[in-house]
């Protein structure tokens, strides 16, 4: 489990030097802020993390 006080590195292919910040974290999904470039445009992901094995 990745705990969101930890720093955390994430790779967009299409768009580099994004801020992001983890905003909640279970076994199955990981929550991420996301700032862009554009000031007023903030992104909420939700994401699956993988089962792994």
């Amino acid at each position: 489990m990745i705990d969101p006080k930890e720093q955390l590195t994430v790779h967009f292919l299409d768009a580099p030097d994004l801020n992001d910040k983890v905003t909640n974290c279970t076994r199955q999904f990981i929550a991420l802020f996301i700032e862009t470039r554009v000031s007023h445009i903030i992104q909420h992901l939700l994401s699956p993390l993988s089962q792994g094995g």
